[in-house]
This record gives C-alpha cells, sequence and structure tokens, in this order.
C-alpha cells in the first residue's frame, strides 16, 4: 500500500498556490498528482452537467496524437459514464470513485471506456469536484493505466487533505482571472473609442493608452510620448501639458485641488490641432498595486474619419447609403460644400439628403444632428472583425 507524508502533501500545496496565479502552472500540479498517485493522464476541466459541454483547462500525461482534448470536449464529455451513472456526487468538495460508481465490468462495456478510455490506456479513476455552481463544475480526473492496481485509502486519504488547498488555489484563481478578463474587456471597450485615452501615473508616466492614441503617437504629429510621460513638438504647448499633468496628477494622489484643463496640440502637417482634456484621476486610497493611475488624458483628433459609421448610421435610423454617407461627411465636420464636393453631388442635392436624415433621426437643426450621432452608438468605433 502506497504511503504519502506531510511532504508530499505539502509540496501538492506550495505547486497549488503556485498555481492559483497563473494558468500555465496548472500542469505543474496534475504532474505532481500523477508521480504521487501512479497516474497516467491527469486532467482539469469545466464541466457542464445540464449540456454536457466541458473545456479541458489543463491536462497531463495524454499523448498529442491521441487529440485528447478535442475529442473530450467535442463529444465524450456527454458521455463521462462516471459523472452519468452518479450526478448526486457531484457536489463542491466530492471525491469520486469511478471504480466504486461504475465497477470494470460495466465500464468495459461501453462506449465511453472502448473508443476514448481504452486508446488513451486509462481505466479506474479519481474524480475530485474543487467546486461546483448550478450545472458547472470543476472536475479534477486522476486516470491510472489499464492493469495498474485500484486506488486505496491511503490515496484518498492524501486527496481529502489536499482538497481545501485545491479549492482554494481555483478560488483564487478564478477570481484573478475575473479581474483579467473585466481589464481586456475595459481595454477592448476603450480602443473603441472614437478618442483617445491616456492613464497616466503620480510621476506622469503613461500606465495604459488605447489603440486611437497609439495611432496618432506613431504619427508623432504634434504629439509626444517621451521617457517620462507626453510632450508636444511645440516647445510652449509642452510645458502647458506637462503642468496641467503635473497638477492633475498631484490632485489624483490627494496632494492638490486642482481641476485640471484642456490644451490645443498643434500639427506640424498642417491639420487641424488636436484638443486634450487633462482630468485628476482619483483610486482607491491604500492600494497595494504599485503603479497607481492619478491621472487621465482625452484626447480629440478632428481629422480622424469614423470607421464603419456609415453601417451603424444606416441600421440604427434606417438611412439609405446616401444619407449615411453625408451624414458621415457632416460627424466628421465638414462644411456642406466640402460634402458635395466629396459625394460628387450638386449641394442641392446634398441639402435634401441632410433633410431627410433630419427627418429620420427626429432632430430640427444640422448641429443638434451631429450631437445626437456622435452621442450615440455611432460615436464607437466598430472593433476589427466585429
Amino acid at each position: 500500500m502506497p504511503m504519502h507524508g506531510e511532504t508530499d502533501l505539502l509540496a501538492l500545496v506550495d505547486l497549488a498556490y503556485d498555481a492559483a496565479g497563473e494558468l500555465d502552472r496548472w500542469r505543474a500540479v496534475l504532474e505532481a498528482l500523477a508521480t504521487r498517485l501512479g497516474c497516467k493522464i491527469v486532467g482539469l476541466n469545466m464541466q457542464d452537467m445540464r449540456g454536457g459541454r466541458a473545456t479541458v483547462q489543463a491536462q497531463f500525461g495524454a499523448d498529442p496524437y491521441l487529440d485528447l482534448t478535442t475529442r473530450y470536449e467535442r463529444y465524450y464529455a456527454a458521455r463521462n459514464i462516471f459523472l452519468s451513472a452518479r450526478p448526486d456526487l457531484t457536489f463542491s468538495g466530492a471525491i469520486r470513485n469511478g471504480e466504486a460508481i461504475v465497477p470494470d465490468r460495466e465500464a468495459v462495456r461501453t462506449e465511453y471506456f472502448n473508443d476514448f478510455l481504452r486508446p488513451l490506456g486509462v481505466l479506474h479513476a479519481i474524480g475530485m469536484v474543487p467546486f461546483r455552481t448550478g450545472s458547472l463544475l470543476a472536475l479534477l480526473s486522476l486516470m491510472r493505466p489499464i492493469g495498474a492496481p485500484s486506488f486505496v485509502d491511503a490515496d484518498f486519504r492524501l486527496l481529502a487533505r489536499f482538497m481545501p488547498h485545491l479549492q482554494r488555489a481555483l478560488a483564487i484563481h478564478r477570481r484573478l482571472e475575473a479581474v483579467d478578463l473585466a481589464r481586456v474587456a475595459a481595454s477592448e471597450a476603450l480602443d473603441c473609442m472614437a478618442f483617445g485615452v491616456v492613464i497616466l501615473d503620480a510621476n506622469g508616466r503613461v500606465l495604459f493608452h488605447n489603440e486611437h492614441t497609439r495611432a496618432l503617437l506613431k504619427q508623432a504629429d504634434g504629439l509626444l510620448l517621451l521617457r517620462d510621460g507626453l510632450s508636444a513638438a511645440n516647445a510652449r504647448e509642452a510645458a502647458t501639458l506637462r503642468r496641467l499633468v503635473a497638477e492633475a496628477c498631484a490632485t489624483g494622489a490627494g496632494e492638490a485641488a486642482h481641476a485640471g484643463g484642456v490644451i490645443e496640440i498643434t500639427r506640424p502637417s498642417g491639420r487641424r490641432p488636436l484638443s486634450l482634456l487633462v482630468a485628476p484621476f482619483r483610486p482607491r486610497e491604500f492600494a497595494l498595486a504599485p503603479e497607481r493611475p492619478t491621472a487621465v488624458v482625452f484626447i480629440g483628433d478632428p481629422e480622424r474619419k469614423l470607421e464603419g459609421i456609415g453601417d451603424v448610421l444606416r441600421r440604427l435610423h434606417g438611412l439609405t447609403p446616401a444619407e449615411a454617407a453625408v451624414a458621415t461627411l457632416l460627424v466628421e465636420g465638414r462644411r456642406m460644400e466640402d460634402v458635395a464636393e466629396l459625394l460628387g453631388i450638386s449641394l442641392l442635392t446634398a441639402r435634401t439628403h441632410v433633410k431627410r436624415v433630419l427627418a429620420k433621426v427626429d432632430v430640427h437643426s444640422q448641429a443638434e444632428l451631429i450631437r445626437v450621432l456622435l452621442s450615440g452608438p455611432a460615436g464607437v468605433r466598430t472593433p476589427r472583425g466585429g
């Protein structure tokens, strides 16, 4: 009978808490479990008991040529005999003995064994359920080779002592993953904005800038990003921008009471100047993060073309392609004469299109039309591939 001491348990616990902060490290946990319990394959899945769907989060020991992940997720998850035979044993904290749930004599007659487990060379299994929420559960499966002895009490005792640490490590991992997903979603949402967004730390250094800002900085046309923060090609404007940033950062750090300010950055190319709004950003006090945001800069570019706005306007307000083209150019700040020239139509035709757009959007002036269009979904850039 195998004996598992404190050293085995502590090694598993250390690996689990290391993996809490990084998905890639779960494979090391699975490998350690396989080594200590004589398993050929160990996998960590998210399983939907209602729909029979699964997502393999991490695995160790499977031959990559057998494509375990795809085959299980697409077909065999719904045919897992050890789950379907006793769904009542899938509560949080459960440790399931597959051999006790489905005896070998029954298991070897199933499609699940003959077409899935047998090619993998495994049979006896333990299933650990660290948590279950509704029909969704986490399932850690430990599978021994065909012909290997059954799991014994010492194996279950080790796993029972390991279970609370596994649950805690996965709970930490889920929280961190949720934060990361929210951060990614927020970043992608800011990339859809029709204006630039820059977040600065207490020293004025850039912590984040969205896609539109990156495009502007790449042009190096008036607005610059230096090692110590945002600047401008014009010396006077650079000094003003640095003062506004310093004041906003001081306010965000709780050391002053400045409201921020606005500034125009001229462009050597001759294009219309950029409009910048600098404002303080007050983070949560006593935050542990070493880099705390203290100011935000919004950048407006009057020369920017709003990609995809025509399609949005057509769907949102029922505009014809011609009306959407006129409305798009108006939102970009074009004069009626420019609209007619760019579209190759007469000024009278352009004005007729505008009247129809006003009626469909239910506004009474061109200025009100632009305000309504920019304040709605049309003011958001359509994501690439969306």
